[in-house]
């Protein structure tokens, strides 16, 4: 299966809408692409921040961009804190946060070398491709994006996660 059998809902919404059509109207598309904002306002900056009673929101809202964009890279925390302009011990709480929500999920960096893989960085991905993109503002199909294949690293790892962990929309029961 390559990218371009896979529909542009699934890329653009991360499976919010989980639509086959793949060339829909540009309104109905302007809709989805409305709705998926929505949500992720709704989600993300409402409820998480009402929920944990965060003090900077601004910071947070750093935070899960910068993540956008590092998406399927290593991921040091000590570098993320300098790019928010906060402490690390903030940055790993509000990582933990975005974790227990299910918006994120880290996995360790595989290498050959045991010592290696045990001291290096993590790779964090978004549990859906949807909220990745309503974050960075990127609703561009797949053809034209410089970051497809981070996307496509995410939808695997994730779709994969979701099945085998009992995540959100796990097949699991």
């Amino acid at each position: 299966m390559g990218v371009s059998d896979v529909p542009v809902v699934v890329w653009r919404d991360g499976g919010a809408s989980r639509k086959t059509e793949r060339d829909a109207d540009a309104s109905k598309a302007y809709h989805e692409v409305e709705i998926l904002k929505l949500l992720t306002d709704a989600y993300l900056y409402k409820d998480i921040l009402s929920w944990e009673s965060i003090k900077h929101p601004d910071k947070l809202q750093t935070l899960l961009r910068a993540l956008a964009y590092q998406v399927g890279s290593q991921v040091s925390y000590n570098e993320l804190s300098q790019m928010c302009s906060m402490d690390s011990k903030t940055v790993e709480r509000y990582i933990n946060l975005l974790e227990q929500c299910y918006i994120i999920f880290r996995l360790p960096s595989f290498s050959r070398n045991l010592r290696h893989e045990l001291k290096s960085s993590r790779k964090i991905y978004f549990y859906d491709n949807g909220i990745r993109n309503a974050l960075i503002a990127d609703y561009r199909a797949p053809e034209v994006r410089q970051d497809i294949g981070a996307l496509w690293e995410n939808f695997v790892i994730a779709e994969r996660m979701k099945s085998n962990s009992g995540g959100p929309n796990s097949n699991r029961r």
